[in-house]
Formats: C-alpha cells, structure tokens, sequence
C-alpha cells in the first residue's frame, strides 16, 4: 500500500448524488480515509461532512494539493471533469472521474497523458459494466451467436431545467446517458471496427440550451448495427418518475433482452431465447446495495473497490481511461453529425473541432 500502509486520503469534488455515493463506498473500503470534501455551496455539503467527520473545502484547488490527498473522486458537473481531473493528475493524485471524462478526445487523451507521466492511476466512473443484470448478460452473449443489432433504450422524465441541461455545462442527453450505453455496446461488439455514426437530436423542452432528445445508429464494417435512445421527455411505460435502461441484443442464434431501473432494486430482469424459448435468468441481489440509487445496486462499490485494488496492486484498473476517450469519440460524432446532417465515417480524426453542445437542432 502507499504512504508505508497508511489508509488512502480520499478527495470528492462535488457533493450531489455522485459524490454522495462516491463517499458512502469510500467508507465502506477499510483502506481508504476521507479527507474532505468540496462543494460550491457549503450548506449542500453539510451532511456529508458531519456523516463521514470530514473537512468541508470551498476551494477545490486547495483540498487537491492536500498532502494526505492520494486519490481525487470527481463528481462535479461535466464541463469541469477535464480541468479538474489535468489539476490533481499534475498534482500526483490519483483520479476516478465521474463519466463524461472530457468533452472531446484531445482532452481525454491530455489527460491519459498526464497519468502515464505521472505515473498515477486514472480510471472512469462507467459503473453499469458492473451491474448484475450486465455480468448476466456477459455470461450468456456468446450462446446468441454473431450480433448483428443491439438496441438500447434509456427513457427519462425530467421536470426541471437546471445546471446539466444549460449550454456550458458539458452536453446534453448524448454525454450524460447515452455515454453509459456506447461503452457497454463497444464491449459486446466485442473490438469490431466502426464504419460511421450518425444521429439526430433535438431540444423539446424549450427552457433547457442541450440536447434532450438523441436518437444515435452506429455502423460497423460487417454491417452490424448498434441503435441508442436517450431522453428526458419519456413518461416511460411502468412508473414516469423512475428511469429505466432496457436494451435487446440480436444475434444469429437468439436474442438477449434485459431491463433494470436506477431506483428500484427488485425491478431487474435478463431474459435468453432461443429456440423459439424464453428463459429468465435469475439476478442475485447482493447484500449491500447502494442508498442514492438503489437499483444499481452494488456496482458503484464493484468500481471504487476495483480502482482502489488497482491502485495498491499497481496495476491496471478495471475501467480504463482508453474506454473514456472511445465513449468521448462516439460521442463527438453523434454531435458532428447532427451539426452536419450527415454520417461521420470513422476512424474519427477530427479530435478537437467538436463543441459538445449542438448547433443546430431539426426540432420544427
């Protein structure tokens, strides 16, 4: 372990869901110590800093240079992650930054950099990989065959306007949701080449500057399809309060279709056919679950443990930065491509041109 096997000193920036469930695992890992945690507003982090005997910060720069900081969490919104994340690296911290990474690959890869240079590990907060109902889905991918589509679904309704659907704020429903679904997909098509992207968007609630509305179809060169629906508008089809990410994968032998909800823990189901057969597959619910989002149940603590392990192994994380900076890619040309109202062919070179806040809608 660093620091002759003393506990780990844990930095959150940001005390809103994110960071408040980024606290609870950090307690829960007997390796780890918090030393504090930032916040815009102190009040907003008032019951983090009494629950876990912290130090609240006001100054995020000045609780990152802490000496008995090793390890930053980034939990703050997502037009800060880069900046943030450059600091701490540039700082000798380790960083596990909250998904988006960055807003477009010149950045992820400055980052990837900067960790290599540094010598210090940096991982992304991609936690759906872990969930039971994905490690079931891992389980059973191969029996299906060659895929030749997947279609993932992730209806949400969203009242309120605020910070994360403002222009400034590091994109729309394409960076904060859809980004979960593009790194699952890449993985269980399984390093097959991207042929193009396209995709349209669109603004439906007038109040909000970003994207809340993305319909996204990437292309691979054996002309496998991968199809991604992100909204904040969707009253969903069981409960119109809670989200539910929901997705079908065809292959050339049968089909995979899965479903989970962010806030409920026993809606999870993972059903296989084949044959003409359906056959569910049973989700074990694991004993310690997470509070602020219930239905994901342990696989923020799968992510924090794993990066903590990696950490005093010194070896590679679970979540590499690498598996950011494709999602950030995807991402960069699903915005292009509406911009453009064309397809964007792939390898995607055009690194730094994108904005990740679209210009132009076809929302008539």
């Amino acid at each position: 372990m660093e620091k002759n096997n003393k506990k780990l000193g844990i930095a959150v920036l940001g005390s809103g869901k994110a960071g408040k469930y980024h606290l609870y695992w950090y307690s829960k890992n007997k390796n780890c110590k918090i030393i504090g945690v930032y916040n815009r507003t102190k009040d907003n982090a008032a019951s983090s800093v009494k629950r876990y005997d912290t130090k609240y910060f006001s100054d995020w720069k000045e609780l990152v240079s802490n000496d008995d900081v090793d390890i930053v969490s980034i939990c703050t919104p997502s037009n800060l992650h880069y900046g943030q994340a450059l600091f701490s690296l540039k700082n000798n911290k380790h960083v596990l930054c909250e998904k988006p990474m960055a807003p477009t690959p010149d950045k992820c890869l400055e980052m990837i950099e900067e960790s290599k240079k540094r010598k210090k590990t940096l991982s992304i907060m991609f936690n759906m990989r872990f969930h039971p109902v994905i490690l079931g889905v891992n389980k059973v991918i191969d029996s299906i065959g060659d895929i030749f589509h997947i279609y993932i679904n992730f209806p949400y309704f969203r009242k309120e306007a605020n910070w994360r659907h403002m222009k400034g704020s590091g994109g729309g429903v394409l960076m904060e949701n859809i980004s979960h679904m593009i790194d699952l997909a890449g993985i269980w098509m399984k390093g097959k080449n991207i042929k193009y992207v396209s995709s349209e968007s669109l603004i439906v609630n007038k109040d909000r500057g970003l994207d809340d509305q993305s319909l996204i179809i990437t292309r691979y060169n054996d002309n496998s399809l991968v199809s991604i629906y992100g909204s904040y508008n969707d009253y969903g089809f069981y409960d119109y309060d809670k989200e539910a990410f929901y997705g079908t994968i065809l292959g050339t032998e049968g089909k995979i279709v899965f479903i989970f909800n962010s806030y409920d823990r026993d809606f999870n189901h993972l059903y296989l056919i084949k044959d003409q057969k359906k056959a569910e597959i049973k989700i074990e619910i694991p004993d310690e679950i997470d509070e602020i989002y219930p239905g994901h149940l342990d696989s923020f603590k799968t992510v924090i443990d794993g990066f903590i392990d990696s950490i005093l192994a010194g070896k590679c994380p679970p979540i590499k930065p690498e598996d950011g900076l494709k999602t950030t890619e995807i991402v960069n040309a699903a915005y292009l491509s509406e911009m453009r109202q064309e397809k964007i062919k792939f390898p995607f070179k055009d690194l730094s041109a994108i904005d990740p806040e679209i210009k132009h809608f076809k929302n008539k």
